[in-house]
C-alpha cells in the first residue's frame, strides 16, 4: 500500500519540534493530536448524521430502526442483492415498521452508505456499533 501525504502527518516528529511543542503546549504532542483528531471526527460525524436525522419527526424508535436497517443492509448484500434491490427492501421495512419517511431513508443512504462508506457493506457492518453510538449521541443532544 502506497503511503500518502496524510499518512505522514503523524510522522513529522523531529526532536526540536517535540521539545518546542512540550514547552509551549505543556502536554504530550500525541495526546494533543489525538484530542484534536477525535474532536474533529465527532464534529464531522454529527454534521453528516444530522443531515438525515433532522429530517425525521420525533420517533422514539429511531435507534431501533437504524439498528435494524444496518443489519438488513448486511443481510441483503451478503445474499447477493444489488444496491437498488437492497435499498428498496430496507426503505419498505423502515417505513412499514418504524414510520420513517422515504426522504429520510434516502438521505441516510446518500450521506452514510454511499458518501462515507462508498457502498462497502462489510465496512458499514464492521462500524455498526459506532454508527449506532453516533446516532444515540445525536438523539441525546437533541433531547436535552
Amino acid at each position: 500500500m502506497k503511503k500518502t501525504k496524510e499518512d505522514n502527518i503523524l510522522i513529522r516528529i523531529d526532536k526540536s519540534f517535540k521539545e518546542e511543542f512540550r514547552l509551549y503546549c505543556k502536554m504530550d504532542m500525541s495526546k494533543k493530536i489525538l484530542n484534536l483528531m477525535e474532536r474533529e471526527l465527532k464534529e464531522e460525524k454529527h454534521s453528516k448524521f444530522n443531515s438525515f436525522l433532522s429530517s425525521i419527526d420525533d420517533n422514539r424508535y429511531i435507534l431501533s430502526a437504524f439498528t435494524a436497517a444496518l443489519d438488513d443492509i448486511f443481510y441483503y448484500k451478503s445474499n447477493g442483492d444489488s444496491d437498488n434491490i437492497m435499498i428498496e427492501k430496507v426503505k419498505k421495512f423502515m417505513y412499514e415498521k418504524f414510520d420513517i419517511k422515504e426522504a429520510s431513508i434516502d438521505l441516510f443512504f446518500q450521506k452514510v452508505y454511499f458518501d462515507i462508506y462508498k457502498a462497502d457493506y462489510h465496512l458499514l457492518h464492521e462500524h455498526r456499533q459506532i454508527i449506532i453510538n453516533t446516532i444515540n449521541d445525536i438523539l441525546n443532544i437533541k433531547g436535552e
